[in-house]
Order: structure tokens, then C-alpha cells, then sequence
């Protein structure tokens, strides 16, 4: 048996895979379940593993960017940590386990950016992102942020083998380019052997993408938001 002292989800009760919790005189305690116990099977029930799932991954996919890993850490609330952060954000987000367009891979309120061209195929990524001149409240420092690079993670499902995983979550990095906040930004990416085969295995494919510019070390300044393109 363990005592909670804080949560990234507040409250914690019920069940989520070989554990159960309740509320006892307003501490979270949370024990093995016992050898006979039946985890509960109703909706509710079901969309809340689905959710904790699906969040895990999502979080540990981000996580393993260390760019990303960086941002988040810089805007992580006292007393947590950059994962936890990860997580409790998108948890909120999700619909019955799914993602949805409120899910992100950066925090909140970075700069606004745009798409105005979004190709995404099994071969290459090309994606242009409209003049940024405008979108930071505080602007950019073209003497401090140089380059600029752009972080993806693809969201394919729809196997359209029924052997295959229902989902699989790619981290993408493109090349970083110079910074040009006047004219749009275009990043491209070319793909073969191994991750062109993956796109091919799944029919439904959604990305969630956005920028952070960098100084000359490579060290990340700021961060935009994220927005969605599908295939």
C-alpha cells in the first residue's frame, strides 16, 4: 500500500491496470489489487484506461524529443516534472482515448503560426509555414534566434493490416532552416526503407507539428504553438 501526495490527475480513484485506488481521510491510497479482483468493464470504465493509454504514449513519444523535453521543463509548474507535465496537459484533451485537435506537443501559448501548404505522403513531408513576422506578442531577436526548426509527431491508425497495432506514434525532426520571420518557412523531409513502410501499414495519417526557433549553439528560445495537418 502507498500514500499519494500529490497527483498529476488530482483525486485518483478506481482502477488503472494492477492497481486501485480510493480516497481515505482526504490522502490518495493506492494498493495492488487483490488476486480475484475483476476490473470494471463499463463504458466509463473503458475509456479511462483507453485515455491513460494513450497519454502514456503520447507523452513518452514527445518526451523523447530533447528539444521538446527542454520546452516543456522550462514551462513545467513547481513541484512536477516535465513528464508529468506532458501528460496531465493532453490528458484533458482526449476524447474516450483518442486525440483530438486540442492535443499538443508543445506547452500552451507558444506563438501563433500558420500552415499554408501541408503535403504529407509515404515518401516526403513538405510543409510551409506562413511569414511569422508578427506571431510573437515580444518578437524575434533575428540576432539571438538564427534558425528555426520544425518537430512533428505523426499520428497514423486505420491498420490496413488487422495483425498490425490499431496506432503508432512517430517522432519527426526536420532540418532546421534560417529564421525569416518576412517570408514563409519551408521544411521538407524525405523518407525510405523502414519509415516509408510504417506510413504505408496504416490508411489514416494526422500530424501535429510545430517550431522552435534556436540560438547559434542550438539551444531553443522560443516555441509556437502546435496545429494539426492530415494526409
Amino acid at each position: 500500500m502507498a500514500k499519494l501526495k500529490g497527483s498529476i490527475l488530482g483525486k485518483l480513484r478506481g482502477t488503472v491496470g494492477d492497481f486501485t485506488s480510493r480516497v481515505f481521510k482526504g490522502e490518495n491510497i493506492i494498493c495492488d489489487l487483490p488476486a480475484s479482483f475483476t476490473p470494471p468493464n463499463d463504458n466509463p470504465a473503458i475509456a479511462r484506461r483507453q485515455s491513460f493509454a494513450m497519454s502514456s504514449k503520447l507523452t513518452r513519444a514527445i518526451n523523447s524529443i530533447p528539444l521538446l523535453r527542454i520546452v516543456w521543463n522550462s514551462r513545467k509548474p513547481e513541484g512536477t516534472n516535465a513528464y508529468n507535465f506532458i501528460f496531465q496537459t493532453n490528458y484533458r484533451q482526449l476524447n474516450n482515448g483518442k486525440l483530438t485537435d486540442l492535443n499538443t506537443i508543445t506547452p500552451l501559448f507558444g506563438f501563433p503560426i500558420i500552415a499554408s501548404a501541408v503535403n504529407l505522403t509515404s515518401a516526403s513531408f513538405n510543409i510551409e509555414i506562413a511569414p511569422v513576422g508578427s506571431s510573437s506578442k515580444e518578437g524575434f531577436d533575428l540576432e539571438v534566434e538564427v534558425n528555426v526548426k520544425m518537430i512533428m509527431l505523426m499520428h497514423m491508425s486505420q491498420p490496413v493490416d488487422t495483425q498490425g497495432s490499431d496506432y503508432f506514434l512517430n517522432p519527426v525532426e526536420f532540418d532546421s532552416v534560417p529564421l525569416h520571420t518576412e517570408t514563409p518557412l519551408i521544411f521538407t523531409k524525405t523518407f525510405s526503407g523502414e519509415e516509408k513502410l510504417i506510413y504505408e501499414k496504416y490508411g489514416a495519417h494526422k500530424a501535429y507539428f510545430a517550431l522552435i526557433t534556436l540560438d547559434t549553439n542550438g539551444n531553443p528560445v522560443k516555441f509556437s504553438n502546435t496545429i494539426t495537418g492530415n494526409a
